[in-house]
């Protein structure tokens, strides 16, 4: 892995993070897209590790959309990084919001009924 990293950590409201992996794309029309497994995990949730060189990605617009085993279940909206550059960045579930930093995160505000 060289040394152009772009950490992304992922956190799921109930903890259920088994069998998730990142879809990653070029965020241009006609771009093929792989999946990213998880390199390990935090206190967060599982950490993907983007090699931005090897995938041909510094400095381009990227696409991020955890997806559950084999499109059984996505996490949406896509998430869009607008210029990928080595550094850290965290997704929570149902948020489409790309956090330079760890954003708190609760399983009590995970969703909310108004009837």
């Amino acid at each position: 892995m060289s040394g152009k990293v772009l950490s992304i950590h992922y956190n799921r409201l109930r903890g259920d993070h088994d069998g998730w992996t990142l879809w990653v794309w070029n965020a241009v029309p006609g771009a093929e897209g792989f999946a990213l497994e998880p390199s390990g995990s935090d206190a967060f949730g599982p950490v993907f590790l983007l090699d931005l060189e090897a995938a041909g990605l510094e400095g381009a617009a990227v696409g991020f959309l955890p997806r559950f085993k084999n499109w059984e279940n996505k996490d949406a909206p896509d998430r869009i990084l607008e210029r990928a550059l080595p550094g850290e960045l965290w997704l929570v579930e149902g948020d489409p919001r790309l956090h330079a930093a760890p954003p708190p995160v609760s399983p009590e505000l995970a969703s909310a009924l108004l009837d």
